[in-house]
């Protein structure tokens, strides 16, 4: 009996071993191997590479994009390609957009993508810039750093590379919002002031 479940033991890691070098992960380890000549151990690793990089297993939801920022512990003085790049995954609309935009018009709209898009990329160790913005969003970089110089009027922090050195400077918009809310402003007072919707206001300000 114990000869027996051994045998199956074996057979079924065999069995697994075979199936295993049919995947195209296990192809691609083979084939550069066999085209390049290089050890298993390399081919492994730039396979795990080459996963990180084009393959990212995070979910993506409606609305979101995987885009690739500037790790946000990179300082200047560097070219781009020198520079540790992060994956990471941006909320590009959500119906509120939309909302904010029929009551406020596009300049509101745009500034609320604006600082949703650069705090995401923040949260995730990493820092795009007002190109990058421009890019993800289909608006002319001039219109967006427009948008930015207004917002840094009002005193609200960007999490922008190009205002890295700075970012000490402002207040957290997440901070500016609550801020309003201890002022006994009402959420109709805030959504104007601030040019988010309602119900990011009340996402905001729910921990109180």
């Amino acid at each position: 009996m114990e000869r027996s479940q051994r045998h199956r033991s074996r057979y079924r890691r065999a069995e697994y071993h075979r199936l295993k070098k049919k995947t195209k992960q296990e192809e691609f380890v083979e084939a550069l191997h066999r085209e390049f000549e290089m050890s298993t151990r390399v081919s492994r690793g730039v396979l795990e590479l080459v996963e990180g990089m084009f393959f990212d297993k995070r979910t993506v939801g409606d609305g979101q994009i995987s885009y690739t920022g500037i790790s946000s512990a990179e300082g200047g003085g560097k070219a781009i390609e020198e520079m540790k790049k992060v994956q990471v995954i941006l909320t590009r609309d959500v119906v509120s957009d939309e909302e904010m935009r029929e009551k406020y018009g596009d300049s509101a709209k745009r500034k609320v993508q604006l600082l949703r898009i650069t705090e995401e990329p923040y949260d995730q160790e990493a820092l795009l810039t007002q190109e990058d913005v421009g890019r993800i969003l289909g608006i002319c970089s001039r219109r967006i750093r427009r948008d930015v110089m207004e917002l840094l009027e009002k005193e609200v922090r960007l999490y922008l590379r190009g205002l890295q050195r700075d970012i000490g400077r402002g207040i957290s918009h997440k901070i500016w919002i609550v801020g309003l809310y201890l002022q006994q402003k009402t959420y109709s007072e805030i959504e104007r002031i601030t040019d988010h919707s309602i119900g990011a206001i009340k996402i905001n300000t729910y921990v109180l």
